[in-house]
């Protein structure tokens, strides 16, 4: 989508040293004048091939000149940030793909995807072939930055087109660009547009300012005007362009540890999740987090994505816009912190909190009247058994600590589970009735309910036994994906190559759904299942064959899988004895050569209600932007609804709109 004046409202004057315009002439007089006769001096043949590093070098000199510029005219810049090209023949480093961006912008030192401010395209033509493949590129690159960067808003990029240059900004609704422009021709644009990329504020840039970096690695964030010391590196950043884009970070203040929750929420919601969680505390719900604080953040009058899009005609926007969801840029601070599930001590602390959640789930579902509906390996954290999560929302930030008095009894040994992420959760009216969007798909594919999968929006209601199979389902990828306890990801497990494949592969939900519900049905299928679960987890394959049959008898109800799991629990030791011996093939080279293993195994499960409700998912054209990353933690394969081979493939972009990817109304 060409927005219209965009140039001007993304790089305005304000955001330059000096004004284009000023700058403009100064480069365009005097002996050492850049811009003589309408053409930029210096500027190589941008039709030509294999000349990126030139045209590097001719971007720097540029930045070169201005500077000088600036400083003659008592406003001297800091150092500013530079171009190269160092990767256009053999990639960028330290990347789950391999990329070869044409041009990289950031300060001078080493350079990858995660501190690159932007990345740029060559094409030798505008032809349609040129601008598709460049499109894609960027996709790609925009993807690597949001992937590895926590503090970006949105991601800028250049595309060159011989002399013909546009701008492609990547936010969480999609995708906006400018209208091209002549880099000879129009040479006030390029001058604003590549003063502002090589010298303008981080901000301008995509930048977030309210995640402020006081010292290498010392960062803080302020929420109600309380600062948080940011905790080592993000807990998580979600795999995806367009959607609610979360991240989280382990943060601290006064001493105690609280989560800090970054997301683009989709503003037609009618309910934000601090609203969700606030309404299930005072409603005495247990075993979720609390709110400590809650804040829309504001980036110079900027709350959300709307910003970009707002420039268009009235007419034009009502036409382009209509479908876009406006996010809005909340930020949560939660308590108590919590680790991932799949770091777990014991079998019987990973079933226990699997009960937790249950226990939790169903709390909500009976006091408050809210379904959960996104159930996912990513969405149950264990926390220690001695943390009060029974206490309504704290004034001052706390993290209460259980005491004789406690209504809750401690556990020793065994951490409890808490149920987190209730940005998709239903509030149902007191009555119990549902709201007519209420009857679209909601889920993470491979944690999906059978039914959900299959009927969809023909689905009538989304039920607690629905979530209460996808418990089963989680269970089930803990099993098959880690080789033991403490996250120990199996080494000699690929879920493309396993039983499992076809709950994350196929040409519709539907087909999804008919090979996940014929595992679950037919007792050979069965089988195949509790085949891929790792030698460690050979005592649970009990507990989840007597799981799957309260599916197929339809007794999926809180009560009975309640029992069943209390069953299970009591036949397991508290103590456990294993070791990397036990299973040589499922930790693999961690166990052999004593390297250090990753802090998790990362497994990119971000719900898919999360991004544009598109109805078009299934179609080829769409880039799969959504990824699992299993067996080996450098592999990561998309998740894409059609079979092919796993490696990442994007598809173009019909009218510039987003970057598609499985997606679901919610």
């Amino acid at each position: 989508m060409n927005v219209p004046g965009l140039l001007s409202t993304l790089f305005p004057d304000a955001c330059l040293p000096l004004p284009a315009a000023e700058i403009l002439a100064k480069l365009s007089s005097g002996p050492s004048a850049l811009y003589i006769d309408r053409k930029w001096r210096f500027c190589p043949d941008l039709a030509e091939l294999d000349v990126e590093n030139d045209v590097a070098d001719f971007f720097n000199h540029f930045g070169f000149l201005v500077e000088n510029i600036c400083a003659d005219a008592g406003r001297p810049l800091p150092k500013g940030r530079r171009w190269t090209a160092q990767f256009v023949h053999h990639g960028v480093e330290n990347a789950p793909n391999v990329r070869k961006p044409d041009f990289f912008l950031g300060a001078e030192g080493p350079l990858d995807w995660s501190n690159a401010s932007n990345h740029g395209e060559l094409k030798s033509s505008d032809s349609r072939e040129c601008k598709d493949k460049a499109l894609k590129q960027l996709l790609n690159g925009a993807y690597h930055i949001f992937s590895s960067q926590d503090n970006r808003r949105f991601v800028v990029s250049v595309a060159l087109f011989a002399e013909q240059v546009q701008l492609y900004i990547f936010d969480r609704a999609g995708l906006v660009n400018t209208a091209p422009f002549h880099i000879h021709n129009d040479p006030e644009a390029f001058v604003r547009v590549w003063t502002a990329l090589m010298f303008a504020d981080p901000a301008v840039l995509g930048y977030d300012p309210t995640i402020v970096e006081t010292a290498p690695g010392v960062r803080h964030i302020e929420v109600e005007g309380r600062k948080y010391d940011i905790v080592g590196n993000a807990l998580f950043i979600s795999d995806v362009i367009r959607g609610r884009g979360t991240v989280c970070w382990r943060v601290r203040h006064e001493g105690k540890d609280f989560v800090i929750k970054d997301t683009w929420a989709d503003d037609s919601r009618p309910n934000t999740e601090a609203e969700i969680l606030d309404i299930a505390r005072s409603l005495g719900v247990v075993g979720i987090p609390q709110v400590v604080a809650s804040e829309i953040v504001d980036v110079g009058g900027i709350r959300g994505t709307d910003a970009l899009r707002s420039s268009l005609p009235p007419k034009l926007y009502k036409e382009e816009c209509a479908h876009i969801e406006k996010r809005l840029h909340r930020r949560l601070v939660l308590t108590p912190f919590g680790r991932s599930l799949y770091t777990f001590s014991t079998r019987k602390e990973l079933l226990s909190a699997l009960r937790d959640a249950i226990k939790a789930h169903q709390s909500l579902y009976d006091k408050a009247k809210i379904l959960h509906r996104d159930i996912s390996v990513y969405n149950i954290l264990l926390v220690p058994s001695s943390v009060n999560m029974s206490s309504p929302r704290p004034t001052t930030p706390s993290l209460d600590v259980v005491d004789a008095s406690s209504s809750h009894t401690a556990r020793p040994n065994l951490q409890r589970g808490l149920l987190i992420d209730v940005d998709y959760a239903l509030v149902l009216s007191p009555t119990g009735e549902r709201n007519t969007a209420t009857a679209h798909r909601t889920g993470t594919l491979p944690f999906m309910a059978v039914e959900v999968l299959l009927k969809g929006e023909k689905l009538p209601q989304h039920l607690p036994r629905h979530d209460l199979e996808s418990f089963l389902y989680v269970l089930i990828w803990i099993c098959a994906h880690y080789a033991g306890p403490k996250g120990v990801v199996r080494q000699d497990f690929k879920i493309y190559h396993s039983s499992l494949k076809d709950w994350v592969n196929g040409t519709s939900y539907e087909n999804v759904g008919k090979s996940k519900g014929w595992s679950m049905v037919d007792d050979d299928a069965w089988e195949d299942v509790l085949s891929s679960f790792a030698p460690y987890f050979e005592p649970l394959k009990t507990c989840a064959t007597a799981w799957r049959k309260l599916f197929c008898d339809k007794q999926l109800n809180y009560e009975e899988v309640l029992q069943m799991l209390q069953t299970a629990i009591d036949s397991l030791d508290d103590s456990e004895t294993w070791s990397s011996k036990d299973d040589p093939a499922g930790y693999g080279a961690w166990s052999l050569n004593k390297r250090k293993r990753p802090a998790e195994a990362k497994v990119a499960l971000d719900s898919i209600a999360e991004a544009e409700e598109d109805d078009d998912v299934f179609n080829d054209s769409a880039p799969p932007l959504k990824f699992f990353r299993s067996g080996d933690v450098s592999e990561r394969v998309p998740v894409r609804l059609a079979h092919s081979a796993p490696e990442l493939k994007t598809k173009s972009i019909k009218n510039g709109m987003k970057p598609k990817r499985m997606s679901s109304k919610g």
